[in-house]
């Protein structure tokens, strides 16, 4: 009796875990942690979305709410950073807000963490379809690149850190994917929450700027014309 029980709830774990689909995005080449001059005024990350099995059958959205801890080198970073666009190499794939889209403190629904808010009806970032694209699952895909705004006042050295926020602690306002098929698991009609959260971080660098540059490519050159110089005239 024992065993059968045994093999009854295996199975069991099985179709649940069959049911749920692995949906993960993560920050991908060079993206995830990188070194930004401190005059820049912007900075890109690009994001890969992997589905492992269906369902959700397709993707026909895909709604991100970047977030952040809210103090970080002493600092609060409310309005500090924005996502100014989005690109996609996905047909017929378009950014779902317009704008500068900040993160800041509202709709915020977890201590500590400042969200994207604004730029849509929904309140957040994210690639939505025209509805004739949809996306065969499983995948792996490259799903776009985002680029945020930054202060030029970023103090040297500081490393500064963000992630796409998850249900399980951002309940109200958590990364998901939209799909054509309803999801009963999840508790939203039609959306997927995320099961790994895309983490990214930028180190403020003293980058010499192009004018730095050039000053330095002619003094090189200047260098080398005393050197050949003096080489014709020993010669």
């Amino acid at each position: 009796m024992k065993k059968t029980i045994l093999i009854i709830c295996s199975l069991a774990g099985l179709v649940a875990q069959s049911a749920l689909a692995t949906i993960t995005i993560t920050a991908i080449n060079g993206t995830a942690s990188q070194t930004v001059a401190q005059s820049a005024t912007s900075f890109d990350v690009t994001l890969q979305l992997q589905i492992s099995s269906s369902p959700p059958p397709d993707m026909r959205s895909v709604d991100l709410f970047f977030e952040a801890a809210q103090m970080q080198n002493s600092t609060d970073i409310n309005n500090l950073f924005a996502v100014t666009n989005a690109t996609s190499p996905l047909t017929s794939y378009a950014r779902v807000a317009s704008g500068s889209d900040p993160l800041n403190t509202t709709n915020q629904d977890h201590s500590g963490f400042v969200h994207t808010s604004g730029g849509s009806a929904n309140g957040n970032e994210g690639l939505s379809s025209d509805g004739s694209h949809n996306q065969t699952t499983p995948f792996t895909l490259t799903l776009g690149t985002w680029t945020f705004s930054k202060p030029t006042n970023l103090a040297v050295g500081t490393t500064w850190t963000f992630d796409t926020a998850l249900k399980a602690t951002s309940p109200n306002f958590f990364t998901d994917v939209g799909s054509t098929s309803s999801n009963t698991v999840g508790g939203n009609f039609g959306h997927w929450p995320m099961d790994t959260s895309a983490t990214f971080s930028i180190t403020i660098g003293a980058i010499p700027e192009p004018a730095t540059w050039s000053l330095m490519a002619l003094g090189g050159l200047g260098v080398f014309g005393l050197n050949l110089l003096r080489a014709r005239r020993k010669s």
